[in-house]
């Protein structure tokens, strides 16, 4: 559970990203570019938002054990809010054969992995972690809503640099 909290976020979701793009065709780096996106749209969405709500961390004696004690807010998880806006964009956008659903459905039992590795440390309570996802889901399911403007904005910025 401790690889989960420290590597999950950091380490798998950004591997796995660049594996989709590079190896899922067409769908996959398309998959791969708006799930990037839709992952860093969370990481200031989590941090402001713990900065409103400003929910301390939950005391746990001989927490240290596990994870050393957080020192910002704690609603909502950080990683749930990453890896679930990851997932989201995966799920809804990964499919069309089995293999891209299987390696969805993987990233999706990952993020819920990662979710509940964060309470088992004692990084957060259970409702941070469901804060984080259903924020992360609402960004994914935004930037999927949004795809086709997103591509075509990207195409003219691809197009422009090009010139």
């Amino acid at each position: 559970m401790i690889f989960l909290t420290k590597y999950g976020r950091e380490f798998v979701w950004p591997a796995a990203t660049a594996l989709i793009f590079v190896f899922g065709g067409r769908t996959g780096r398309r998959a791969a570019v708006m799930m990037a996106i839709a992952m860093l749209i969370s990481i200031p969405v989590a941090s402001v938002t713990k900065e409103i709500v400003a929910r301390p961390r939950p005391i746990i004696p001989l927490s240290d054990f596990l994870i050393a004690a957080g020192s910002d807010f704690s609603f909502p998880s950080g990683h749930a809010i990453v890896v679930s806006a990851g997932a989201g964009v995966a799920l809804a956008m990964f499919r069309g054969s089995s293999r891209r659903t299987a390696a969805s459905l993987v990233l999706a039992a990952e993020a819920t992995l990662v979710g509940i590795s964060r309470v088992y440390v004692g990084g957060h309570y259970p409702l941070d972690v469901v804060g984080g996802i259903l924020l992360g889901l609402a960004i994914a399911f935004i930037v999927v809503g949004s795809s086709k403007q997103i591509d075509s904005l990207l195409h003219s910025v691809v197009k422009t640099s090009r010139s």
